[in-house]
């Protein structure tokens, strides 16, 4: 065999020895690799609304109103707004949030106009939620990707 073709053998053993290293690698790191399942929301948590989405832009409640949402056991969500109660149904899958059967008391409040419309839009961008996110002590809802909806701050126990 001529000393070019030792060459060419050496090059060839040493690219089939890096693949099957890196096949290795692969292989038993893989684990490490899967992607991280998202936060989950922990049931009987009480979150109060700090920010809403009106017109695109991100606002803050009024000082002297509270709205609040709380994840109860067996897909079932609750919560108080300007001067109402709410339920609803809830189902978690990844990141993805399915809201249903939304419901309120009907409470006639003496509130403002003002509080009485950032409820009614509340229960709109409730209602157009698809996703969620957390990040320690923020929840925030948005409708898909696209959007940022309702920003909640955890409340203590």
């Amino acid at each position: 065999i001529k000393e070019s073709n030792y060459y060419l053998l050496l090059i060839m053993w040493t690219r089939l020895a890096c693949l099957m290293f890196c096949i290795f690698f692969l292989v038993i790191f893989a684990g490490c690799l899967a992607p991280v399942s998202p936060a989950r929301v922990p049931p009987g948590q009480s979150w109060r609304l700090t920010s809403y989405n009106v017109g695109n832009k991100m606002i803050k409640p009024e000082s002297n109103t509270t709205i609040t949402l709380t994840f109860g056991p067996n897909g079932l969500m609750s919560g108080s707004t300007v001067c109402n109660e709410y339920h609803a149904t809830y189902q978690f899958e990844g990141e993805i949030i399915s809201l249903g059967n939304i419901g309120s008391t009907d409470t006639n409040c003496t509130t403002p106009i003002k509080m009485t419309e950032m409820e009614k839009v509340y229960f709109q961008l409730l209602n157009n939620t698809t996703r969620f996110s957390l990040d320690k002590n923020t929840l925030t809802l948005s409708y898909f990707d696209e959007k940022k909806l309702l920003v909640f701050e955890r409340q203590p126990f």
